[in-house]
C-alpha cells in the first residue's frame, strides 16, 4: 500500500491552439473534486479501494507585475470516517509567460487514512494513516497540439511518515511511527494524441500523455508507465498508473464548479 500510494499521486474543454493556461485554476471560486483510487490485496489478486477524496477550491486571484497569482485551499478527505479523517492546507500557484508554477505535490494525497483499507473494527484501522510530503516546486508548459508537454524539474524526493499500530500476539499493542524517502524521475513525457473522456465530473476533449518513471527507495527500484488525460484549461482529468500489467491505482475528476 505504502508504495502504491506514491505510484498514484505520480505520480496530471481543449481550445484550438491547446496551449497550456489551466484557466480554471486562475479562476475566483472554481472548485475542483477528486477520487483517488488504491489498491489492497484480497487473496492473490489485488482489488482498487476509493482513498482519500481532494478538493481544490480558488479562493483568490491576484495580478502583479504581468504574473498571475491564484490562491488556493487544498481539502483532504477519507472515505469512511470523513469527519474524522481529513486535513486541509493551503497553496499559491502561478503563470507567468505561459509556464504555470506549482507545488510538486498539488495533485498528491498528503494523507492516506489506513480506516479506508481496513475492514470495519479492524484496531489497525482506527486513526491511523501515511502522510507524505515532496519537495519543490514544479513547473507546467508547453503546447499539446504541437505535442510538447513539459513538467520540471523531473526528479522529486517525497518523505512519508506511516503512523500505525503494531498488533504483534506476542506483545503488548503499540503505535509505530515509520519514516522513509522516495525518490522518483520522470524520463519522458509524450503526447499520443487528442482523445475524449468521460469522468464522473462530465465528458471532456483532452489530451493522452504517457509518462515513464523510476521509483527508488533504500532497496527496491521500480520502473512504472504512467497515463495523464490532460485539458489545457482545467489541468489534470484522470490518471492511470500501471506497473508489470498490473493497475495500482488512479484518480479521476468528480466534480467541477467554473
Amino acid at each position: 500500500m505504502r508504495l502504491t500510494l506514491l505510484f498514484i499521486c505520480l505520480t496530471l474543454l481543449t481550445r484550438t491552439q491547446a496551449q497550456i493556461n489551466m484557466e480554471v485554476l486562475f479562476t475566483k471560486g472554481a472548485e475542483l473534486e477528486y477520487r483517488t483510487y488504491s489498491v489492497k490485496a484480497k487473496g492473490f489478486k489485488m482489488e482498487p479501494y476509493e482513498a482519500t477524496r481532494i478538493t481544490i477550491i480558488v479562493t483568490d486571484v491576484k495580478d502583479s507585475n504581468n504574473i498571475k497569482w491564484s490562491y488556493i485551499t487544498k481539502k483532504g478527505a477519507g472515505i469512511t470516517n470523513p469527519e474524522i479523517d481529513h486535513y486541509e492546507k493551503k497553496m499559491v500557484i502561478s503563470r507567468e509567460n505561459g509556464k504555470i508554477t506549482m507545488p510538486a505535490d498539488f495533485y498528491f494525497i498528503d494523507t492516506s487514512y489506513l480506516a479506508d483499507k481496513y475492514p470495519p473494527g479492524n484496531k489497525k484501522s482506527k486513526g491511523f494513516n501515511v502522510i507524505s510530503k515532496t519537495e519543490g516546486n514544479s513547473v507546467i508548459s508547453g503546447n499539446l497540439e504541437k505535442g510538447e508537454y513539459l513538467n520540471s524539474p523531473k526528479t522529486f524526493k517525497t518523505s512519508f511518515k506511516i503512523r500505525e499500530l503494531s498488533l504483534d500476539p506476542n506483545s503488548p499493542s503499540t503505535i509505530n511511527e515509520t519514516g522513509y524517502t522516495l525518490t522518483s524521475t520522470t524520463k519522458e513525457y509524450k503526447v499520443m494524441g487528442k482523445t475524449t473522456i468521460t469522468t464522473p465530473a462530465g465528458t471532456f476533449d483532452c489530451y493522452k500523455i504517457s509518462g515513464t518513471t523510476k521509483v527508488e527507495i533504500p532497496g527496491l527500484t521500480r520502473e512504472t508507465t504512467g497515463i495523464i488525460y490532460f485539458n489545457p484549461e482545467i489541468g489534470i482529468l484522470k490518471t492511470e498508473q500501471e506497473g508489470e500489467k498490473m493497475q495500482l491505482g488512479y484518480y479521476e475528476l468528480a466534480r467541477l464548479k467554473k
